[in-house]
């Protein structure tokens, strides 16, 4: 059986998922009612991918550090003399994640 502090701590991370999934496309649905306002349109084209691609980047990197955890340790981390243990490792896990689905974005992007 879980312990209370671990099921809280999985509804506060579904929780905010949902949130930002649901805020995520809000934002389609005021893009999608303003599609023919040429300026919006301008916009949202050239910047699709900071405007959709960021959340959803922001998105699966939390769903992979906080939803998809593998084991129940704590994550280490060295690197360069430092050693991260604890939350600090996950949060270095998270920009990590962050950083590369926003690089493979960039990398994919043709404008």
């Amino acid at each position: 059986m879980r312990e209370p502090a671990e099921r809280f701590r999985n509804l506060i991370n579904a929780g905010i998922a949902l949130s930002v999934l649901a805020l995520t496309l809000m934002l389609a649905v005021v893009v999608w009612r303003n599609r023919f306002d040429p300026v919006l349109t301008e916009i949202v084209t050239k910047n699709f991918a900071a405007i959709v691609g960021l959340p959803f980047a922001f998105l699966g990197a939390f769903v992979i550090v906080a939803l998809f955890r593998q084991s129940e340790g704590n994550i280490e981390f060295e690197a360069l003399g430092v050693k991260l243990k604890g939350a600090a490792g996950k949060v270095v896990l998270w920009v990590v994640c962050f950083l590369s689905i926003c690089g493979a974005i960039a990398m994919l992007w043709n404008e």
